[in-house]
């Protein structure tokens, strides 16, 4: 990802990870706790984020309104899908 540049690379995702690269070699890490613990790049997580942010009102107004254009954003609509409906 960098070459022979330093820098830091980043993997997001199911098990997020990272590390410090002096241009030939890793010189620090942050290993990832995987699945359970680790899970804050993946689309899940992420998506989990957005949804929280919707309905306890944490969320800047254009994004807000954004969403409210793109899904439909009602409460029983999405709790019925999570915990009944397949995938």
């Amino acid at each position: 990802m960098c070459g022979n540049e330093s820098g830091i690379a980043c993997i997001l995702g199911t098990g997020s990870n990272s590390c410090l690269y002096n241009g030939s070699q890793v010189i620090d890490n942050i290993p990832s706790l995987g699945f359970v613990l680790g899970d804050e790049g993946s689309g899940g997580y992420i998506g989990k984020q957005l949804i929280h942010a919707y309905f306890y009102r944490d969320m800047p107004t254009e994004l807000k309104l954004d969403m409210e254009k793109t899904y439909t954003m009602d409460r029983r609509i999405i709790l019925d899908g999570i915990y009944h409906k397949p995938k």
